[in-house]
C-alpha cells in the first residue's frame, strides 16, 4: 500500500529515539509526501517514501544527538 499526504507548513521534525532531526524552509509552503512501490532491507517490509517541498534553493537542518 502507498501511504500520500500534503499538508502547508514552514517544517518537519522527526523523532527518533534521542534524536531529532529538524527541517525547516523560510515560509510556509505546500508540501507532499508520496509512498512509492521500492522497498528495501532484506525483508522489504519498509517502503521509500518521498518528500516534495517546493523552495527557493534554502532549506534549514539541524540535527540534535542525545
Amino acid at each position: 500500500m502507498h501511504s500520500n499526504a500534503a499538508a502547508s507548513t514552514d517544517g518537519l521534525t522527526i523523532r527518533r529515539g534521542g534524536t531529532v532531526i529538524t527541517i525547516s524552509w523560510d515560509s510556509v509552503r505546500s508540501a507532499t509526501v508520496t509512498g512509492t512501490s521500492r522497498t528495501y532491507l532484506r525483508d522489504a517490509r519498509r517502503r521509500v517514501h518521498t518528500l516534495r517541498v517546493p523552495h527557493d534553493g534554502r532549506i534549514e537542518v539541524r540535527i540534535t544527538l542525545p
